[in-house]
């Protein structure tokens, strides 16, 4: 888990700073409002930032999912052998 957040928050930190490199490369213009670092770090946190923290709860979301499939078929192949030796034993 520690890992996930881990990489997650580098890349999102990573992903907003091109971002505000991006729009400072643009002239001022409607889009561009504001031409502060403040600003441009505001936005690139809900531009960049939101899509970032929505992709982390679905990797969250389907890897818990996947993991107590895999821990569901480990336990129930574990479940199954005890079965058969025990039918061996007889």
């Amino acid at each position: 888990m520690r890992k996930v957040m881990y990489y997650w928050a580098a890349t999102t930190l990573l992903l907003c700073a091109a971002y505000v490199v991006y729009v400072r490369t643009l002239p001022p213009d409607e889009l561009v409002m504001a031409n502060t670092s403040p600003f441009q770090i505001i936005v690139s946190l809900l531009v960049v930032g939101g899509p970032c923290l929505v992709v982390l709860f679905l990797w969250l979301f389907f890897g818990s999912i996947w993991r107590s499939l895999r821990s569901n078929r480990a336990f129930e192949s574990g479940r199954a052998k005890e079965r058969r030796a025990a039918q061996r034993e007889l």
